[in-house]
């Protein structure tokens, strides 16, 4: 059994959904656990504070060790209170796992500004806020610690009238694999997860489906423990199936000095996808692996 005896677990958005599954299962294999959550309605509406209390409730009634968190990620301040509050209980940070979310689904002509300011404000400001001083408290580590952002299918691939969703959420992937390349030299380990799960924000978006955020859990678990070596990568897991995801570079064509006619004339290279081997012989995905273990 993979344990977490003796360490400390920050999870974001841990009243419902996704956060909570983590937060249940962390604690069952011995981490402490702060369950971090405002108590929102999936808009970002109506807060509860209590409903970070009920996890935790449900934790110690358990056995396990836990602390509720109703600070906001939304400012730097809260993001520091955060991370604080599990450092001044337990005296160290082992995993910090950002999965508070708000949806606020308009087509893009539609789009208001309190809308986008709602959704990045949570999801990518929000992970910065938090993951910054959790990076500068696991770099005092010997032991370094673990990062973990949640992505989503339509920051990867784009969901129609998830302007604001697709482009925090393709930002948190991009933050990841920057923290994964800063983070070498610390021991410290980050990598981005896309759920596939049934919760409050993917149902109305899928209606029929029935994929237990439980399933996410165990796969974050994985992730998450010292024996995983993993960084700098992207994990969709969930609905009985998990894989890493990728940024796919294809053989393009060698044009120096080409004209915009040229390139027209070469289109079907220059969007052709497929294969790892560029023109030139450089291996995009390598490349950038290399750039992890540099330190």
């Amino acid at each position: 059994m993979l344990r977490f005896d003796g360490e400390v677990v920050v999870i974001t958005g841990g009243a419902n959904g996704l956060g909570r599954s983590y937060a249940l299962e962390f604690a069952r294999r011995g981490a402490a656990v702060l369950v971090n959550d405002v108590g929102s309605a999936h808009q970002g509406l109506a807060a509860e504070p209590a409903a970070a209390q009920r996890v935790v409730e449900e934790i110690v009634a358990a056995g396990g060790i836990a602390a509720a968190n109703d600070v906001s990620v939304t400012s730097a301040h809260g993001g520091e209170e955060i991370i604080a509050d599990a450092l001044d209980r337990w005296g160290r940070l082992d995993v910090l796992i950002h999965s508070a979310g708000v949806m606020r689904d308009r087509t893009l002509a539609k789009l208001e500004f309190t809308d986008l300011d709602a959704v990045l404000d949570v999801h990518l400001k929000g992970g910065f806020h938090v993951a910054q001083p959790a990076f500068r408290a696991m770099m005092t580590q010997p032991s370094g610690g673990r990062i973990v952002m949640t992505s989503s299918t339509s920051g990867f691939f784009g969901v129609f009238g998830q302007a604001a969703y697709a482009a925090a959420k393709g930002a948190l992937a991009g933050l990841s694999r920057v923290m994964a390349l800063e983070g070498a030299r610390h021991s410290i380990r980050s990598n981005a997860i896309v759920p596939v799960a049934t919760t409050r924000l993917s149902r109305g978006a899928d209606p029929g489906a029935s994929r237990p955020p439980e399933d996410v859990a165990q796969f974050v678990v994985a992730l998450c423990h010292r024996s995983c070596a993993a960084t700098g990568m992207n994990f969709a897991a969930g609905g009985g199936w998990a894989g890493r995801m990728g940024v796919e570079v294809g053989p393009g064509f060698a044009l120096p000095g080409g004209t915009a006619e040229d390139i027209t004339a070469n289109w079907d290279l220059v969007q052709r996808l497929g294969f790892e081997e560029m023109a030139d012989g450089f291996s995009i995905g390598p490349y950038i692996d290399e750039r992890l273990h540099e330190g």
